[in-house]
């Protein structure tokens, strides 16, 4: 669960996290980053015809997010939302499409891979109320030794082009 990310690696459960993590200020004093390897954005994510355009159409609209991600802290930035976190994005989307949702907060990278497509046609990203630019990182216990070995690795694979070749093949370039 996103929600017990912390405590999982500080418990040793896991050594790292890396599942599209938005490296955040906040989350910087209870973990170490790797170096970032991609850039996102929080999206609202409406069904096509819901009306909703600017954060004022959200106000007394009821809104999903993953639960302890940076979606939820975008979601809640929102003045008069009621809220509600789920377990993952993909549960968040179908909230939306089956209207137990009025909107969603997802990453931009996720949103584009679903969003207008297969059984979300009907669903659509509100691009102007996309939060900053985001980047995502490895995250580890902090002193982890872990971090300096995938920080090299990570450089290597920027510096021969092959986190820009992947980007380019999976579209999130």
């Amino acid at each position: 669960k996103w929600d017990k990310k912390v405590a999982e690696i500080n418990s040793k459960q896991i050594d790292l996290i890396w599942n599209g993590m938005t490296a955040s200020d906040d989350l910087g004093k209870e973990i170490d980053f790797s170096v970032s390897y991609a850039k996102n954005a929080q999206v609202v994510v409406v069904k096509k015809d819901a009306g909703i355009a600017a954060a004022a159409d959200l106000n007394g609209k009821f809104g999903v997010a993953e639960s302890g991600s940076a979606g939820e802290s975008y979601a809640k930035e929102f003045e008069g939302v009621n809220f509600k976190g789920f377990t993952k994005q993909t549960e968040c989307l179908t909230e939306v499409k089956a209207a137990t949702a009025d909107f969603a907060v997802v990453d931009a990278q996720l949103a584009k891979s679903y969003v207008g497509k297969g059984d979300y046609a009907d669903l659509a990203i509100i691009d102007d109320l996309s939060s900053d630019v985001e980047f995502y990182a490895i995250g580890f216990k902090k002193g982890s030794m872990l971090t300096a070995n995938v920080n090299a690795q990570l450089e290597a694979l920027a510096a021969d082009d092959t986190i820009a070749a992947l980007a380019e093949k999976y579209g999130v370039s």
